[in-house]
């Protein structure tokens, strides 16, 4: 038998690296399922991804679409980077969709107020109102949309007119000034 050097290549090169394909698909899926099972255990409504871009490719593939409406941000992370890194990394992209979160549903629950022709002024006749106008299931839920909204935009004293996405609907009660 005469054995020669050969090149790189071949059919053991492409056995080699299918190998290596289906041990990162493998791990892929088992890191989908795993923050799957964390969103559902958490309800979480945000999912911040980070990773090299050869596993967030595969990620990407492996992810469900449920699962993948969810990833508010994705951002390149090496496996040793400083936890103060991820964070300084994450804050601003959660504070971005918790806001986008809160103006659509303000948006939302706005419009369904014209529909119903409900408008009221004040936080006790506001309440009353969602309280006969809500079932009691979505309570927290609002609760969740409104608070945040009021404590970032509509503030008690200088609420932020210019930035609120329904201005146009607002009487602006009781502001005299506003920024």
């Amino acid at each position: 038998m005469h054995y020669q050097k050969r090149d790189t290549g071949g059919w053991s090169q492409a056995r080699y690296q299918r190998h290596i394909d289906n041990h990162r698909k493998d791990f892929a899926a088992e890191i989908v399922q795993a923050i799957g099972d964390l969103v559902e255990r958490e309800d979480a409504q945000h999912v911040v991804l980070a990773g090299d871009q050869v596993v967030m490719s595969h990620l990407n593939r492996a992810m469900p679409k449920a699962l993948a409406e969810k990833v508010t941000g994705v951002f390149q992370a090496d496996i040793r980077v400083n936890v103060n890194d991820i964070v300084a990394e994450v804050a601003p992209i959660m504070e971005q969709a918790e806001r986008d979160a809160g103006m659509s549903a303000v948006e939302r629950l706005v419009g369904e107020v014209r529909r119903g022709g409900l408008g009221v002024a004040g936080v006790e006749a506001t309440g009353k109102a969602l309280e006969a106008k809500l079932p009691r299931r979505y309570w927290v839920a609002i609760n969740r949309v409104l608070v945040p909204f009021g404590k970032h935009i509509c503030t008690g004293r200088l609420p932020h007119c210019s930035t609120c996405p329904v201005l146009e609907y607002c009487r602006q009660v009781g502001v005299r000034a506003h920024r």
